[in-house]
């Protein structure tokens, strides 16, 4: 997810959704009725902000699973800031029933899927976006977005458009890894900051 963000605002120390900077990612791995992400265990709310720092009040970990454990779910986050662009990336299993059941990925499942990023300047709360409309999506799994698997787009009646600006698109070859790598067409690229977040590390013990 990458988004163009000339105030980049996080509260560490007094963490507070929705007045700062995060990305959350909505999953619903066997696609069931009205799920909700309480628990984590019919569908999955994830988050993460762009510094060190949590979700919230009460959330220990950066990345966060919402009623879950970071460590059973296999989270892992990483955040790139580049200029005015933030660049959030994510290593999430899927699961058909959190935490002992994994999905099986094959062409033509599909899940429920959705993305969204809040955009927070100074002290007022975050502008809210996300992939499809309406909230309330940790409530119910029937709001979030269809997500399908396929092998290739080959044989797809379908055009693919860009639908970021191409500023965007040219910042994004600034790619972050999982790894925690910052590279420009895969070699390292000096000057440019990320922070990785794996599941250990602001996890309790």
């Amino acid at each position: 997810m990458v988004a163009q963000d000339d105030d980049s605002v996080v509260h560490p120390e007094n963490s507070q959704y929705p007045k700062q900077d995060a990305c959350e990612v909505y999953i619903d791995g066997d696609h069931s009725v009205g799920d909700d992400t309480q628990y984590a265990v019919g569908a999955q709310q994830y988050y993460i902000v762009p510094q060190p720092g949590t979700f919230n009040r009460g959330i220990q970990d950066n990345p966060a699973i919402s009623g879950g454990d970071i460590l059973k779910a296999g989270l892992q986050g990483t955040c790139l800031r580049s200029a005015n662009i933030t660049t959030y990336e994510w290593s999430i299993p899927l699961f058909e029933h959190y935490p002992d059941r994994r999905l099986r990925i094959e062409p033509n499942k599909k899940i429920g899927f959705d993305v969204n990023v809040i955009d927070a300047d100074g002290e007022e709360n975050g502008n809210w976006v996300a992939w499809t409309p309406e909230g309330g999506k940790n409530k119910n799994s029937d709001l979030l977005g269809d997500l399908v698997f396929v092998e290739n787009y080959q044989y797809l009646d379908i055009t693919l458009e860009p639908v970021i600006p191409a500023s965007l698109l040219r910042s994004y070859g600034n790619l972050c890894s999982i790894t925690g790598t910052v590279t420009t067409d895969k070699v390292p690229c000096p000057g440019l900051s990320t922070n990785l977040f794996w599941a250990t590390r602001t996890r309790s013990q």
